[in-house]
């Protein structure tokens, strides 16, 4: 529990090393939920650890989400800033059509 708990400021920053610990974290934990589930269905009745193996289940997928949704945003920024350069040059051009357009309206009035 102190390793990990000392590994939260390091995961809340999004540092990339994080991820493949969190994403197999998160496998261990759902394999954990998964097979208290199975072992009360194979045993049929309640095992230690049954009611709770839901919320590990939760919380697995939950770290997973989390850890992908980093990847995803640390991806869309930089598309932004690609973006943001496209934009500038799309204005450019939009504005050199504009200005040869309004020079051919006053040039043929």
């Amino acid at each position: 529990m102190v390793v990990l708990a000392s590994l939260t400021p390091f995961a809340y920053r999004g540092v990339g090393w994080m991820r493949p610990i969190a994403y197999a974290f998160g496998i261990v934990m759902a394999g954990n939920g998964l097979l208290h589930l199975a072992g009360s269905v194979y045993v049929r009745k309640a095992m230690p650890g049954v009611y709770s193996a839901p919320l590990l289940l939760a919380a697995a997928f939950q770290t997973g989400f989390a850890s992908l949704e980093g990847r995803l945003l640390a991806r869309i920024g930089i598309l932004e800033g690609r973006f943001g350069t496209l934009e500038g040059r799309l204005v450019r051009w939009m504005f050199l059509f504009w200005a040869a357009s309004l020079g051919t309206v006053l040039a043929l009035r």
